[in-house]
């Protein structure tokens, strides 16, 4: 790679299935292009790379500004979301001179990022290396739809949880790179462990998608990084944001059992006040009527 500034820039592809038909959504904050079959939302580059210091620069043109509200915002993650399960729920700041507008997903629709490589001139290349996502503020309440067995791995591949306990001691960002990236295609002395679980890597072929939980919705804003140490000696990274919605929160268990002591206080008041006005009814119509023709007799 030259040393020059380049433009990397995230094609966010959404896949989810209709009956009979297979929308494909490319997301590039540029134009809207609609067609009958398919949509494709074009986005525009958002992140200058400088391959020296490697520093992040976000760019919006005007037109940019009409998708969304261009405002700083706060949001709550709630501690069982977060990776580290701390003691409190986590207050975010959403930094949108960063993170730009959030793509709105469906907590239904499946979620595949492809990455292109764009320099001064426009569009150099799609990137075809692997590369890992994650949640900068540490959430993990997402998972991907194809495991390690699926994928064709021999033996456990590396994950976000093996590789945060081999390096306690460092960041998130720092715990997985292309300096210690080992594949998971060849074998391995001992047990090749458990492939079940899903496989964490992406890249442009093996269509693995992020997918989220169907009980809540979220904020998410994922930070991109080429894992393939062949691809370049720079460390590739980029940043974008998805808010997924369509989940109908469930109530709290509190507010269930309240809403029933309060359906069944009514049940019973209604109870004891029908009994009070019909005893009142038949006091008036049956009882005192037999009751007065009774004295009339005995007075006679």
């Amino acid at each position: 790679m030259p040393f020059s500034t380049f433009l990397f820039c995230i094609n966010l592809f959404t896949f989810f299935f209709r009956p009979q038909h297979f929308i494909r959504m490319q997301i590039m904050r540029q134009s809207v292009i609609t067609s009958t079959c398919k949509t494709r939302r074009r986005v525009f580059c958002l992140f200058r790379l400088g391959l020296v210091n490697m520093q992040k620069h976000a760019q919006f043109p005007q037109r940019f500004t009409k998708r969304c509200t261009p405002r700083d915002f706060y949001y709550i993650i709630e501690k069982s979301h977060l990776r580290n399960r701390p003691s409190k729920n986590l207050r975010v700041q959403y930094k949108w001179q960063i993170y730009g507008c959030p793509l709105r997903l469906d907590f239904k629709e499946k979620f595949h990022p492809l990455i292109e490589l764009h320099n001064s001139e426009g569009f150099v290349e799609e990137v075809k290396a692997n590369f890992i996502v994650w949640e900068i503020h540490g959430r993990d309440d997402y998972s991907f739809n194809t495991t390690m067995k699926k994928t064709g791995c021999l033996h456990e591949a590396q994950t976000w949880k093996s590789m945060t306990e081999l390096n306690k001691d460092l960041p998130l960002e720092k715990v997985w790179g292309p300096e210690n990236y080992r594949h998971c295609f060849s074998y391995a002395i001992g047990k090749p462990g458990d492939l079940n679980q899903p496989y964490e890597i992406i890249n442009k072929s093996n269509y693995n998608h992020l997918v989220w939980p169907m009980y809540h919705t979220g904020m998410y804003v994922f930070q991109v990084k080429i894992l393939d140490p062949n691809y370049s000696f720079c460390n590739f990274t980029a940043i974008f944001a998805i808010e997924v919605y369509g989940v109908i929160p469930s109530p709290s268990g509190y507010l269930v059992a309240s809403f029933l002591f309060f359906l069944m206080l009514l049940f019973f008041s209604i109870l004891v006040l029908s009994y009070f006005h019909y005893m009142r009814i038949y006091k008036q119509y049956i009882y005192e009527p037999q009751y007065k023709i009774r004295r009339r007799q005995k007075n006679s």
